[in-house]
This record gives C-alpha cells, sequence and structure tokens, in this order.
C-alpha cells in the first residue's frame, strides 16, 4: 500500500506563551469545529477566527491560510495516532501483542475517529484532488504504517502479503462503515464484532 506524502504547509509561528498556546488552540479548535459541519470548500479564515472569538490578525500570526491550519490539524490527529500506535508496536516488541490486542487497536482507532470533530471527514479522502486528498494520504499512511509495524513484530509466521491485505480490508472497512452509519454507536458496537472476527482468522 503505497500512500505518496507532500510538502507540509507549516504556520507562520508556534506559540511559545501559555496566552498564545490558548488562541492557537482554539483556532485548531475552530478549524475543527467548521472542518465537521461545513466542509473544507465553505472554510474560510474569517469563519474560523470568529469562531475561536479571535482577530483575524490573530489567525494570521499563527497560519498563513486556512490550508496551513489544516495541516497543523491533521499533524495534532498524526500524533495522537502515533502515540497510540506506538504503545502497540512497544508491546508487540516485547511479545505482549495478542489478536485481542489488534482488535483493540481498531477500536481505539475508531474511538479516535468518533472523538476528534473533523477527523472523519479528512479521514475519509473522497477528494480527487486538492489539499484534502494529501491530508487523508497522511492520515491512512499513519494509521497503516503503525499497525503494519505492530503486526509484523507480533505475528512474523503471517505473510507479508496476508498481513497487508487484511489490514487494508480493515481499514477501508472500517472507513466506509463509520462514514455511513445512520446510528453511529450500534455501528460500532458490529463493526468491532465483525472485525474481530475477520482479524483472528489472519492473527488468531
Amino acid at each position: 500500500m503505497s500512500l505518496p506524502l507532500q510538502n507540509q504547509h507549516p504556520g507562520r509561528k508556534q506559540p511559545s506563551q501559555a496566552r498564545g498556546r490558548q488562541k492557537y488552540e482554539a483556532l485548531l479548535a475552530a478549524t475543527a469545529s467548521l472542518m465537521e459541519e461545513q466542509g473544507y470548500e465553505a472554510l474560510t479564515t474569517k469563519a474560523i477566527a470568529a469562531r475561536a472569538d479571535s482577530a483575524i490578525g490573530s489567525f494570521y500570526q499563527f497560519f498563513s491560510n486556512k490550508e496551513a491550519a489544516v495541516n497543523a490539524l491533521v499533524q495534532g490527529y498524526r500524533s495522537r495516532i502515533r502515540d497510540f500506535l506506538g504503545q502497540s508496536v512497544a508491546r508487540a516488541a516485547d511479545g505482549g501483542l495478542n489478536s485481542d490486542d489488534v482488535e483493540n487497536m481498531i477500536v481505539g482507532l475508531a474511538e479516535i475517529y468518533r472523538d476528534l470533530p473533523g477527523f472523519g471527514g479528512i479521514w475519509a479522502g473522497n477528494f480527487e484532488d486538492g489539499p484534502l486528498k494529501s491530508q487523508a494520504q497522511r492520515l491512512q499512511r499513519e494509521v497503516f504504517d503503525g499497525m503494519n509495524a505492530a503486526l509484523r513484530v507480533a505475528f512474523p509466521e503471517v505473510s507479508v502479503e496476508d498481513r497487508e491485505r487484511c489490514l487494508a480490508t480493515t481499514l477501508e472497512t472500517a472507513k466506509h462503515l463509520l462514514a455511513n452509519a445512520e446510528d453511529p454507536e450500534r455501528t460500532f458496537t458490529e463493526m468491532r464484532r465483525m472485525l474481530g472476527l475477520y482479524i483472528a482468522s489472519y492473527f488468531g
């Protein structure tokens, strides 16, 4: 599974003091909530600043444009995913990962999907071009590589082809189910049962 990474678009500066950090986090939260409600195309820098109860000048202190704000948001998502999956890789290296842990990895990722505003829209990656396509690729690459590393260490007897086929199918299924769920909680429960059995067929 090859997902190219494109160049990042950094913000203008990173806040070093508590007050600046609060403004920065408020702008990111506003970006996330507006992405969740309106999508990327309707997102504007003025709307982000207004939602964060900040002056537009404050926005441009930290971000050059809305794409830079979304990029910073995705970096936060990737950091959370990296930390979560890094723990699984560490357990695998110590010989402590089993098929139940693999199922819990899927559940943990689904919880991140549910809990982080704006994550689902970017993760879905239903974009032919534009900045959100590359953002979706980064998120998907982070998840795939982290889980692949853990499974490779914990289940060396499973072939590369089988491991990556199972992983790609699992992530694609979870993405589709969560993105189209009419009853998210019920879908989450059933997805856990279904994918648990599927994963166990490879890594039981």
